[in-house]
């Protein structure tokens, strides 16, 4: 065991240098990375499983779990995004709400029936209607009184989002912020993992995970625990970085989806795909999106020019809007339709054997 410290804290850590998907070994991607994002203390490596069926990332050294919150003292899951306001907000919510109730089938909070004539506008986005769909995580309507449960869910917005829609919703996440955060907003949401809640088996219709596995130590054991609180025919889906995406091949080291030492492994396609189905679950449809590129690629561009700054950090919020980041998400856009693999998000759907 080693240890990465600075002056006023210290993160332990110990090695990682087979790949705990295939047990291959890894080979060295990148080295000396620093956390300019939220300022955990210490450089850190990167590791790529030699196997070229499977090509996993994942940090080495890694954080031991005892110490891993001291990487999260500044994280940002407990705070509230801004509703857009104004002529522009009505229009934008209009058109989302028309696409949810023509293209997801969504009659409840959905607004006037007329609003499924603007569902088409939603194509018209730098992003297409990916934004639209990741409100609701991809989840069409049910056809009957549904439960879901968020793991991992922050603030809340999810849960929010999916009440007004009608489903019945609960979560459960680790960060004790967080869960006071999603409370206060009338949510039901247990702090701890998924594990410690003791759910019933064949309990919920559907699961979602926005970009927690990443940051799990044991991807399958989460999954297979996901698998047994399903119910039979229940969905679940997740949204995770993709480590072979666009911006990775534009950025390097300095790619946002790395995040050091939090993301503890980044997926691809395919090796999405074997630990899903290694944890149970079937018919299951992976494939990378570009929904998240803007916000991904303007950090990533902001990373790397803080590292050549003599800054600690670079805050969250400096995504921007730039024509740059805007051009890329439309020309990755394109890319995704004839390259699954191109997009800066893996998006997983798998289902529960009837």
């Amino acid at each position: 065991m080693q240890a990465v410290s600075d002056a006023s804290t210290l993160i332990r850590t110990r090695s990682r240098l087979a790949c705990w998907l295939c047990g291959s070994d890894g080979e060295l991607r990148f080295s000396d990375l620093h956390d300019y994002l939220f300022g955990a203390p210490g450089k850190w490596s990167l590791r790529q499983c030699r196997n070229a069926a499977c090509r996993m990332v994942w940090l080495d050294p890694i954080p031991i779990e005892e110490d891993i919150d001291k990487a999260y003292r500044t994280y940002y899951t407990h705070t509230i995004g801004i509703v857009p306001s104004g002529l522009t907000g009505r229009i934008r919510e209009a058109v989302r709400s028309g696409y949810l109730q023509g293209k997801l089938g969504y009659s409840t909070g959905t607004g006037a029936t007329w609003y499924r004539y603007l569902r088409f506008l939603a194509y018209l986005y730098p992003t297409g209607p990916g934004n639209i769909e990741s409100d609701t995580m991809f989840l069409p309507a049910p056809s009957f009184p549904a439960r879901l449960l968020d793991v991992g869910c922050g603030n809340g917005d999810l849960l929010v989002r999916m009440r007004s829609l009608g489903w019945d919703v609960e979560a459960v996440d680790l960060d004790p912020a967080a869960v006071q955060t999603a409370r206060a907003r009338g949510l039901e949401v247990h702090q701890g993992d998924l594990r410690s809640q003791k759910y019933p088996s064949n309990c919920f219709d559907a699961v979602t995970m926005a970009h927690l596995i990443e940051h799990v130590y044991d991807p399958p054991r989460l999954l297979r625990e996901a698998h047994r609180i399903l119910k039979p025919g229940g969905t679940l889906v997740l949204l995770t970085p993709n480590s072979e995406s666009l911006g990775t091949h534009l950025y390097g080291r300095d790619w946002r989806g790395w995040e050091p030492p939090r993301h503890l492994h980044v997926f691809n396609v395919d090796n999405m795909r074997t630990t899903l189905e290694q944890s149970g679950l079937q018919q299951v449809e992976v494939r990378a999106i570009a929904r998240g590129a803007r916000y991904i690629l303007s950090l990533s561009e902001a990373l790397r020019r803080k590292r050549m700054s003599s800054a600690d950090t670079v805050a969250d919020d400096i995504y921007q809007k730039t024509l740059k980041s805007m051009t890329l998400q439309f020309v990755e856009r394109l890319l995704t339709a004839v390259n699954a693999r191109a997009g800066e998000e893996v998006l997983a759907v798998a289902h529960k054997s009837a």
